[in-house]
């Protein structure tokens, strides 16, 4: 069974029939855990040090935001330059342009919804629990969670990677995960917005990915794939 079949055959349509449902669920299921992610998983309620202060909660926090992967993908095009260029890949832009598209993509859908959504951030202070609370901010984003933005780019962004490397796959998914979380941990945002964000991102990466032929940059990039 060659490529193509396998992306077009009964097994891959019924995989895809399912992913809206199963997004569908894993938002519920988020959504339900939002009051005890909300009192329990957040940092302040497990140590004294802030969250902000740990080096390890910074490093995931910068995979949500574009200047990670705007110089992700200036070195990828450095090193295209500076090296053959494989067949599947006849320009030098194509890897660069996939990984700044992706999470730039996934960062303008999640803000867009937090408009449509309008719902609030978790309070800064107490156990006031108000998950459906919303923020009427007109078009500003200020103060609004849903989705979370950092974990879209995230999960975007690592998505492009794991399609450019597939063997990068598991510990690009696993890190777009600790991302979201840590969102959560921090207070930022309630457990059903990282999800909602992860979702979100990786929808505009396969999007990007999918679509990649229709725009000459990035097509060679996809080619062989």
């Amino acid at each position: 069974m060659d490529d193509a079949t396998a992306r077009t055959g009964p097994r891959a349509r019924a995989g895809r029939a399912l992913l809206l449902p199963g997004a569908v669920l894993v938002f519920l299921g988020a959504t339900w855990l939002d009051p005890w992610a909300h009192r329990v998983v957040r940092y302040e309620n497990l140590n004294t040090r802030t969250l902000a202060e740990l080096d390890w909660q910074r490093l995931l926090r910068v995979f949500g935001t574009l200047w990670l992967w705007l110089g992700l993908a200036f070195a990828l095009v450095v090193i295209d330059f500076n090296r053959p260029i494989k067949p599947r890949m006849k320009d030098h832009f194509s890897r660069g342009a996939l990984v700044l598209l992706s999470p730039a993509l996934g960062g303008l859908v999640a803000e867009t919804l937090k408009v449509v959504f309008s719902r609030a951030r978790p309070p800064a202070f107490g156990d006031t629990f108000a998950v459906f609370a919303t923020n009427p901010a007109g078009l500003s984003t200020s103060g609004l969670g849903l989705p979370s933005s950092h974990a879209a780019v995230a999960a975007a962004g690592l998505f492009a990677v794991a399609r450019i490397e597939p063997r990068l796959a598991a510990p690009a998914a696993l890190i777009a995960v600790a991302s979201g979380l840590a969102r959560v941990a921090s207070g930022a945002h309630y457990l059903s917005d990282a999800a909602l964000g992860l979702m979100v991102g990786a929808f505009s990466g396969h999007l990007i990915w999918r679509y990649a032929a229709l725009l000459p940059v990035l097509a060679p990039a996809t080619r062989g794939a």
